[in-house]
This record gives structure tokens, C-alpha cells and sequence, in this order.
């Protein structure tokens, strides 16, 4: 399936909120979970300019050199050449959390998703948002035959760290950085 599919990745999303409200629910009545939160979220793409600066403020928080007079152009340009997707959830109409990701396949994983941003509002944490954005990703990246889901994280950013780790990501990978250029 081409993530330009629009109305694939609608029905698709549909069944992955279906699905994942009756596991919470069959967790919550086998005794394995002891709580039922019925959340009311929807999880789009990003397409239209409208969509894309809505997502400001939330991906600032994790990307702070970002600047609002760029932003849409600078999105465009990531999604253009870089295949760049970008993902948003939204409660009751106001952004909570992004998630931008690439579909990458080198010889170490095969193919699988890079996500490059996952963040949630700050007043918005510990609410399940996290989690939805990457079930998300993880169910588009079965869709299209991947199978792994990668991603970075500052060594500094410890709560995302145990979020992750909550969500069975393993710590696989040093990640080295040189700087070969000044701008």
C-alpha cells in the first residue's frame, strides 16, 4: 500500500482503533489490565498546509531550533525529498502528539520505519497518546512490509527513554555524530 492511498489509509486507521479499543477492552475484562479508558482521538496525516502548522507548536517542544516562518516549507521539502511522513493525533480538535517517520531498507534491518519525531503535548502526557502514535506507525509499517520500527533519542531525555523501553524497544545501537561542515 502507497501512503498516498488516502482512503486505504482511512479504513485502515478505523480498524486500528477498533482493534486496539477491544485488546484494552478484553485486557481490562480478563483481569490483565485494571483499568478502561475509552479515549476519543483521531490520528491523521498531515497533508495540507492547515494540518501541517497545526503540528508547530507540539513538534517545537521536541525541536526547539524550529522557527514558525519556515515550518510548512521546511515539511514540505522533507516529505518531497526525503519521503518524510507526518502523522498528528487530535483530542477534541487540538493537537496532543505527532510523529514523524520515513520507510528506510539498508542491509542491517531490511525494511523498516525511522521515526525522526514522536512527541506529546506536555500537558498531554501519560494519557495514552504516545503509545496510540506508535501503534499507528507499527501497523502502517506492517502494512508495507516492514519489520522493525527504529529510532534516536538524546541520551539526556531519560522519561522518553522509559517509555520506550515500556514499549519493548530494545537498545540495539550507538548512534555517532562528527560535524564535517559549519553553516
Amino acid at each position: 500500500m502507497n501512503i498516498c492511498d488516502r482512503t486505504e489509509l482511512g479504513q485502515r486507521h478505523s480498524a486500528v482503533m477498533s482493534v486496539g479499543l477491544y485488546l484494552k477492552l478484553n485486557e481490562y475484562l480478563t483481569g490483565q489490565r485494571d483499568h478502561f479508558n475509552v479515549m476519543n482521538f483521531i490520528i491523521k496525516i498531515a497533508e495540507s498546509d492547515q494540518d501541517i502548522d497545526s503540528t508547530f507548536d507540539v513538534l517545537k517542544q521536541l525541536r526547539p531550533q524550529l522557527h514558525k516562518d519556515n515550518y510548512i516549507q521546511l515539511i514540505k521539502h522533507l516529505k518531497a525529498d526525503y519521503h518524510y511522513h507526518l502523522i498528528f493525533l487530535q483530542e477534541t480538535q487540538e493537537v496532543c502528539g505527532v510523529a514523524g517517520f520515513r520507510v528506510n531498507e539498508n542491509l542491517v534491518s531490511g525494511k523498516h520505519i525511522y521515526i525522526d519525531d514522536l512527541v506529546t503535548d506536555r500537558k498531554h502526557r501519560s494519557k495514552g497518546f504516545g503509545n496510540a502514535l506508535l501503534t499507528w506507525v507499527a501497523d502502517y509499517g506492517k502494512t508495507i512490509g516492514c519489520l522493525e520500527l527504529h529510532l534516536d533519542s538524546g541520551i539526556e531525555r531519560h522519561a522518553a527513554h522509559r517509555f520506550y523501553l515500556r514499549e519493548r524497544f530494545d537498545i540495539v545501537y550507538f548512534h555517532f555524530k562528527k560535524i564535517i561542515a559549519h553553516i
